[in-house]
């Protein structure tokens, strides 16, 4: 069985990103099949994802956004 966590993305402020990058993220994410939940707030996003997943998304947006791996909310089992 996957692991899911919760993380939460923001964007990269040192690269000029904007929400824009967000919305994005939200958009690569729901066609992700190992991310569960997507939630886009004000300033941030939801994630409940695999770590794998996670990396993907990372690696996808090329450092627009933020995903925070090593601090989740909390882990689900």
């Amino acid at each position: 069985m996957k692991k899911f966590e919760q993380y939460v993305a923001v964007p990269n402020r040192k690269v000029s990103a904007s929400t824009l990058e967000l919305e994005e993220l939200v958009k690569e994410a729901s066609n992700c099949p190992d991310v569960k939940d997507v939630t886009l707030r004000k300033s941030n996003v939801t994630l409940v994802a695999t770590p794998d997943a996670v990396n993907d998304l990372r690696k996808k947006l090329g450092g627009k956004v933020i995903i925070d791996p090593d601090q989740p909310i909390h882990p689900l089992n």
